[in-house]
C-alpha cells in the first residue's frame, strides 16, 4: 500500500499538554504531540523513540510506552493503550484502545482496535397490537352474492334431467322433416352451366318462342338413356 509521506516544517517543536511523563533518554522527533485528559497520564520510559508527526492521546484511559519501544512516523495512539517493550510499529499505523504486547511488529498503515463496543441494551417499546380493520360493507355485500351464486350453481348440477329416449327423438325428427326436405344432387349447378355453354341456343329460344311449344335439347340423362 503506498503511504504518503510527512511534510514537516524544520521549526516544529514537540507538544505536550497534561500529565505527560517522558524519560531522559528517550528520543521523540519534532512535531509529535503529546496529551493527556483529565485524570489519565502519559509515560514513556527508556529508550523509546518517537518519530516525527506522532500523536499520543489518552482519553478514558492512560497511555504506557514500555522500554525499548520504537513509534514509526505519523503513528496515532488513542484510548488506554499499552505497547509491550521492545515492540516496533510502522509508520501511519492507528492504535485505537487495544494493547500491543512485547516484541511485537506491526507493519506500516495497519490498524489496531477493537473488534466491537459494547454498546447498551436500549429500551425497547412494546410492538402494538395489529389493529384488525373492519370489512366494509360493499366487501362484505360482494362476498354474499358470491355465495348465493355456488350454492345456485352447485343446485343446477346435482339436479339432473330426466333421461329422454333418443331413438324416439331422432324418429320424430326425421317424420317430420322429410316432407320438406328437397333430394339434392351433387354436380347439378356445375352440369347445367356446361349445358348452357354447349347449347346457347336454348336460352334464347325460350325467350322468343314463349307461347310455343318448345322442346329442350337433351340432356345428359337423355343422351344416357
Amino acid at each position: 500500500m503506498h503511504l504518503p509521506p510527512l511534510r514537516l516544517h524544520q521549526g516544529f517543536q514537540t507538544y505536550t499538554s497534561g500529565d505527560v511523563r517522558i524519560d531522559p533518554s528517550a528520543a521523540i522527533a519534532p512535531g509529535t504531540i503529546l496529551q493527556a485528559e483529565g485524570d489519565y497520564h502519559i509515560e514513556i520510559a527508556a529508550g523509546v523513540c518517537i518519530g516525527a508527526g506522532a500523536i499520543l492521546h489518552a482519553v478514558e484511559g492512560s497511555i504506557k510506552i514500555e522500554t525499548g519501544v520504537a513509534l514509526g512516523a505519523g503513528v496515532l495512539i488513542v484510548g488506554a493503550v499499552t505497547i509491550g517493550a521492545n515492540a516496533c510499529v510502522g509508520s501511519l499505523t492507528t492504535v485505537w484502545n487495544q494493547n500491543v504486547s512485547s516484541g511485537q511488529v506491526i507493519p506500516p498503515g495497519s490498524l489496531l482496535a477493537p473488534l466491537g463496543r459494547e454498546v447498551p441494551e436500549l429500551e425497547r417499546s412494546p410492538i402494538p397490537a395489529s389493529v384488525v380493520e373492519p370489512e366494509p360493507k360493499i366487501t362484505r355485500n360482494i362476498i354474499e352474492k358470491v355465495s348465493v351464486a355456488v350454492s345456485e350453481i352447485q343446485e343446477i348440477v346435482t339436479t339432473r334431467p330426466e333421461p329422454v329416449n333418443s331413438t324416439s327423438l331422432n324418429n320424430s325428427s326425421d317424420t317430420s322433416n322429410v316432407g320438406d326436405r328437397k333430394p339434392k344432387v351433387y354436380g347439378q349447378d356445375k352440369l347445367n352451366q356446361m349445358l348452357e355453354s354447349l347449347f346457347p341456343h336454348r336460352n334464347a329460344l325460350k325467350q322468343t318462342l314463349p307461347s310455343q311449344d318448345y322442346q329442350e335439347p337433351p340432356t345428359s340423362d337423355t343422351l344416357g338413356s
